[in-house]
C-alpha cells in the first residue's frame, strides 16, 4: 500500500480510501466489519464516512455508518495498551494492527 502525507499534520494515510456509504442500507453490521477488517489487512487506514451516509439517507439508517465504525472500533481499543489522544495517531496505530493481523510486523 502507498501512504501520502495528509497535508503538514506529518500523519500518513493510506493513498486508497475505504467508502461506507453502503453501511446500513446494503449491507449489515457484520458485512461492514468484515469489510472494515479486510481493508485494514490490504493496509487502508483511511475511511471515508459522512453525516448523509448510509444512501440513500432515510430517518432509520441515519447513523448506522458511524455507529458500526465505532463498534469496530472498540474491538482493538481493548487490545491496545492506550486510547489515542489525537487523530493523528488512529491512521498509524490501525496500519500498525494492520501489518500484526497479515503477519507483517
Amino acid at each position: 500500500m502507498h501512504y501520502r502525507e495528509l497535508g503538514k499534520t506529518g500523519v500518513k494515510v493510506s493513498a486508497r480510501c475505504l467508502g461506507t456509504m453502503t453501511f446500513g442500507e446494503q449491507n449489515d453490521e457484520q458485512d461492514a466489519h468484515s469489510q472494515l477488517d479486510c481493508a485494514l489487512d490490504a493496509g487502508i487506514n483511511f475511511i471515508d464516512t459522512a453525516e448523509m451516509y448510509p444512501v440513500p439517507p432515510r430517518e432509520n439508517t441515519q447513523g448506522l455508518t458511524e455507529r458500526w465504525i465505532g463498534s469496530w472500533l472498540r474491538k482493538f481499543w481493548r487490545a491496545w495498551p492506550y486510547c489515542p489522544r489525537n487523530q493523528g495517531e488512529w491512521p498509524g496505530r490501525l496500519a500498525s494492527l494492520g501489518a500484526q493481523r497479515t503477519g507483517a510486523a
